[in-house]
């Protein structure tokens, strides 16, 4: 009985509307397959309500989003003959679909800032049967995209070939003389009648007094070559052969969107690779052995060692502790960015703007921005100790968010002006404790001058 039991439709992120996979299932002499789109119950119920179709035999599933709280690490669950009407069941696909929805919608509008052509309404024509937008639909919009770009170069090419004709009709002869030639040429090596070894000089011989003509009638000597946005990849956006990758100008796009949805925007460029250790004073910091230089060599490298093994670090968490202008936001922009570059999801925010969250919660009663800050793998919360203390408010969502990270087995990593001392007073002994947990925290001090007060 040969069969698949993993298959996506339009329901999610698959390119094949429901109706048809049955059919197309068929004709590759399958009798048996799941329709296992994520997180959602439509496909479920579609599967219920035809149990064959096309001769061949549906079998309801879904695969849910879920965390395994050992390996601390996302996993996809896939659920045969699941109850669509579990109430469970349908609160899980109604909360992971509305964030991945909200998280795809912000990352293709943020896709049209960086290419104007892209249009989130052309990614949301590949979820008229989800009601989501997956990150498969920007992907597919993009390449709409550059298809559409291929064609302009074609009419541009096409554009300049007439400009050029208009002005200077030998040109066309020469042009027409040069395709005859190519084609003449592959006929004869095709044929085994012609060798090939003289059409490269005769083309040379051709394309130098084509380049001629074109400055003589004031064109630049290349204008009738082929039209590129990106010469790189020919506006396909992949390269290489046969293994094909994509291309940096298509990665770059989904990129910056993860580098500005996570709270980076222009700091994208604060990465360990560009980190200068020679903007620190190399001499002894006062009562030390070591100049600040060496430190944040040293807080580098551990800052380096966290990204890269995360979730297998020494510790899952990160206090990095010190004044102003040390270092300690750039060298977090450098953790979220690697992170980010082998696939976790990151986020990034203020301190400030933890507790306008936290407060929004507390008072609506409404959970999902709190959510989010619980579930994304890599918490990074910039400068604790500058948002204000609210009464039974402040010190209570702090316990929390640090206490249930930690439970989860969530990496937290925060960056604070305050001393040990300051911070006990602050925020209690209760919440100290867990961040100078050694077994669970690393505390990285940043000493000596702000640098930024030494460049001005």
């Amino acid at each position: 009985m040969p069969g698949d039991l993993h298959n996506h439709s339009t329901c999610s992120d698959g390119s094949v509307p429901i109706q048809r996979l049955p059919k197309m299932a068929a004709r590759v002499g399958l009798d048996t397959m799941a329709i296992s789109d994520h997180d959602t119950l439509l496909s479920v119920r579609y599967c219920y309500e035809h149990p064959t179709q096309d001769g061949v035999r549906l079998i309801p599933a879904t695969e849910l989003t879920g965390y395994d709280y050992e390996r601390h690490h996302r996993v996809h669950l896939l659920t045969f003959w699941p109850d669509p009407e579990s109430p469970e069941l349908i609160r899980h696909c109604d909360i992971m679909r509305q964030r991945r929805n909200e998280c795809c919608l912000q990352s293709a509008r943020e896709i049209e800032q960086i290419y104007p052509q892209f249009r989130t309404e052309q990614a949301l024509e590949y979820a008229k049967d989800s009601g989501v937008l997956f990150k498969s639909g920007i992907m597919q919009a993009l390449q709409q995209e550059y298809e559409q770009q291929r064609l302009k170069n074609s009419q541009e090419e096409l554009r300049r070939r007439q400009e050029v004709i208009t002005r200077c009709p030998e040109i066309g002869q020469y042009l027409a003389e040069r395709q005859n030639l190519i084609f003449g040429g592959v006929r004869g090596i095709l044929n085994g009648k012609a060798a090939a070894d003289d059409l490269p000089a005769r083309m040379d011989v051709m394309n130098k007094r084509i380049a001629g003509l074109l400055r003589q009638s004031g064109f630049p000597a290349d204008y009738l070559d082929p039209v590129y946005r990106c010469k790189q990849c020919r506006d396909t956006g992949y390269v290489g052969e046969p293994i094909r990758e994509m291309c940096p100008c298509l990665r770059s796009a989904f990129y910056a969107r993860l580098y500005r949805e996570v709270g980076l925007g222009e700091k994208a460029e604060q990465s360990f690779a560009a980190f200068d250790p020679n903007v620190f004073s190399d001499q002894p910091l006062p009562g030390k052995k070591y100049s600040q230089r060496q430190l944040m060599d040293m807080l580098r490298h551990q800052c380096e060692q966290y990204a890269e093994k995360y979730p297998s670090a020494a510790t899952m968490d990160l206090l990095l502790m010190g004044q102003s202008g040390l270092g300690k936001t750039y060298l977090m922009h450098a953790i979220a960015k690697r992170l980010l570059e082998r696939g976790f999801n990151v986020m990034m925010i203020s301190a400030y703007r933890f507790l306008d969250v936290a407060r929004r919660a507390y008072f609506s009663g409404k959970q999902e921005e709190m959510d989010t800050l619980m579930d994304t793998d890599v918490l990074m919360i910039d400068d604790m100790g500058v948002e204000p203390l609210m009464e039974n408010i402040t010190i209570v969502q702090w316990f929390n968010l640090i206490n249930e990270r930690q439970l989860r087995g969530k990496g937290t990593v925060i960056s604070t002006n305050l001393n040990v001392e300051e911070l006990r007073r602050r925020y209690t002994e209760r919440i100290t404790s867990r961040l100078l947990d050694g077994k669970q925290c690393m505390l990285l001090q940043f000493l000596g001058d702000d640098v930024r007060r030494n460049k001005a």
